[in-house]
């Protein structure tokens, strides 16, 4: 029953650095969106948070984040990421005020001086 008519199979590519920097840019702009279909099946699929930050060769920067970047970084910072404690929760949030108070007593003085 068969036709006798073969598929071709997907052959494997090797990974190679591209040696000309102007193709640097055509490549990635071209697989940018493969990159990222990846993530984007984690986070629809299966409910997870990804968060992927990509910089292009050209130093143009791409990020793909499900659901958002404050609900990521709240989430690592008091779910067991960084800050483990409520403790270190509340110095690193006295330690990052006292850091803005600094820079507002600052602008404040230069402003005074104009």
């Amino acid at each position: 029953m068969s036709s006798g008519r073969k598929t071709t199979r997907r052959k494997k590519i090797a990974i190679k650095k591209i040696e000309i920097p102007k193709s640097h840019q055509v490549t990635f702009s071209k697989s940018i969106n493969r990159i990222f279909k990846k993530p984007t099946e984690l986070a629809f699929l299966y409910g997870a948070y990804p968060f992927v930050l990509i910089l292009s060769p050209g130093g143009k920067p791409h990020v793909f984040v499900h659901p958002g970047v404050d609900v990521i970084v709240n989430q690592f910072l008091n779910d067991g990421g960084l800050v483990e404690k409520q403790d270190d929760a509340v110095a690193y949030n006295d330690y990052k005020c006292a850091g803005i108070d600094g820079f507002a007593r600052r602008y404040n003085e230069l402003n005074d001086q104009i």
